[in-house]
């Protein structure tokens, strides 16, 4: 009995013995043991909150986690989404890295994005392939996407640059088409209402006649006005120059005439 005593206290002066190196090697063991174990503690949550549509919106070019509802997308961004919404996205989890002040972290995922066609029409490659990280906030008992960027969390979205060249040169020649479809369906729509128009002038010769009517009766109601104007203004100025004046047109510092009518000075400084 007295033995076995003995060597009990044995074995713990051994154990106390044992070199500072070595206890800092039990610590890093333990260290990395707990972050396995964080690692796959949060792998259920990161899966849940990395939907792939968040990583095809990054490369679009939005800032997802951000509420841009306050501000209206433009044109460009608008056809970037429609582009890249055929994109397909494949996510293999990577592990958790937490940040040091907490609250915060990274799930790191290996992502292979299958290109959309207006892509693939723009590159040599129909595939894109990037490990990248999805910022986690913690907020109460909750996790919130905050952004996408590389497998650190900061910087910027690498699969966003690999796709940035293509996606320009999709989205103009899309803008383009668009632009000369507006076109086209605009002149038909001209040429359609012609068509019309003649057609009904052909069957209301009489509706016709009177539109004409009315309309040269308003031509000479204005032209009447503005020769009376005319006239009015020439004669301001015949009798601002035959009593010394000088008539005034407003205009302003870039020459072109403003608002308000022209008037006759005085070397006296009074206005006529």
């Amino acid at each position: 009995m007295i033995k076995t005593i003995a060597v009990g206290f044995s074995a713990v002066a051994m154990l106390a013995a044992v070199p500072a190196q070595a206890q800092s090697l039990l610590d890093i063991a333990a260290n990395v043991v707990g972050k396995r174990l964080e690692s796959k503690r949060m792998k259920a949550t990161c899966e849940r909150l990395a939907d792939p549509a968040l990583f095809v919106a990054s490369a679009a070019g939005d800032d997802v986690g951000h509420d841009d509802r306050a501000t209206r997308p433009s044109r460009d961004q608008l056809l970037a989404r429609q582009i890249m919404a055929p994109a397909e996205v494949a996510l293999t989890y990577g592990g958790w890295t937490e940040e040091r002040q907490g609250g915060q972290g990274v799930c790191n995922f290996l992502v292979r994005m299958r290109l959309p066609p207006a892509i693939v029409a723009k590159g040599n490659a129909s595939h894109a392939e990037q490990e990248m990280g999805l910022v986690l906030v913690q907020r109460g008992r909750d996790w919130t996407v905050d952004s996408i960027g590389n497998t650190n969390g900061s910087g910027i979205d690498m699969l966003r640059e690999q796709v940035r060249p293509y996606l320009s040169r999709a989205v103009t020649d899309l803008r383009e088409q668009q632009d000369e479809r507006a076109a086209a369906q605009a002149e038909i729509a001209a040429a359609q209402a012609a068509a019309t128009r003649a057609e009904w002038i052909r069957t209301h010769p009489a509706e016709y006649a009177e539109q004409q009517r009315r309309a040269r009766a308003q031509a000479g109601q204005l032209l009447n006005l503005l020769e009376r104007s005319e006239q009015t203004r020439q004669r301001g100025q015949r009798t601002c120059a035959a009593n010394g004046g000088i008539w005034i047109v407003p205009r302003g510092r870039d020459g072109n005439v403003q608002m308000g009518p022209p008037y006759c000075q005085y070397a006296n400084g009074r206005r006529y």
